[in-house]
């Protein structure tokens, strides 16, 4: 059973996105209110949980000559294990004028609108990309599990990592393997096999 239900296909940032909401759920620490949301927004790996709907980025903590700006709209999502429905975008910055060029800094945010029957609204904020302190590490990106894609289709696996060619052994190099362990003893056949 699939713990994520979406509207329709997502593309791997967003699919990503929902995979780290749904772990951090597991874990979270009690909500706060959306006034303490403040600078800390900005690093790297932080994720917090709100007692309320954020509706705008200009809600959020900005720079002096940026502000934050939503990317490739809202995505709708429902998370089985939590009985959650989610709305859901990526903020990114932009500069506040056009007279006024800036370099930006490479954030990357995500606000979680979060609806529980019972439990009511809440907002999730995670910053996927953002200043890395001595105090946090930077979190995973999708590429560092890449080597996941061996255990799923070669279907999916393209999805998430365009790049990925599932390296299978040549039939000769199985055959030589097989060759060498056959005086000591039979060889199961299988991916994981046990002597």
């Amino acid at each position: 059973m699939n713990r994520i239900q979406t509207d329709g296909k997502l593309q791997p940032a967003f699919e990503y996105a929902l995979l780290v909401l749904d772990s951090k759920l597991i874990d979270a620490t009690l909500p706060r209110g959306l006034h303490s949301v403040d600078a800390t927004i900005f690093e790297q790996g932080f994720f917090q949980l709100y007692r309320s709907t954020l509706r705008t980025g200009a809600q959020l903590p900005a720079g002096d000559d940026w502000k934050w700006n939503q990317t490739k709209g809202r995505k709708n999502a429902f998370l089985v294990g939590h009985n959650t429905r989610v709305t859901f975008k990526k903020l990114i910055p932009r500069p506040k004028s056009k007279e006024t060029p800036t370099k930006l800094p490479p954030y990357k945010l995500w606000v979680f609108n979060l609806h529980h029957p019972t439990a009511g609204e809440f907002t999730a904020i995670w910053c996927e990309c953002g200043k890395v302190s001595d105090k946090t590490q930077a979190m995973p990106t999708l590429e560092d599990y890449e080597f996941l894609a061996e255990f799923m289709s070669p279907e999916d696996a393209k999805q998430l990592w365009p790049s990925y060619a599932r390296n299978t052994p040549s039939p000769s190099f199985a055959s030589d393997v097989e060759l060498s362990t056959r005086t000591t003893k039979p060889m199961r056949t299988g991916r994981f096999s046990s002597f």
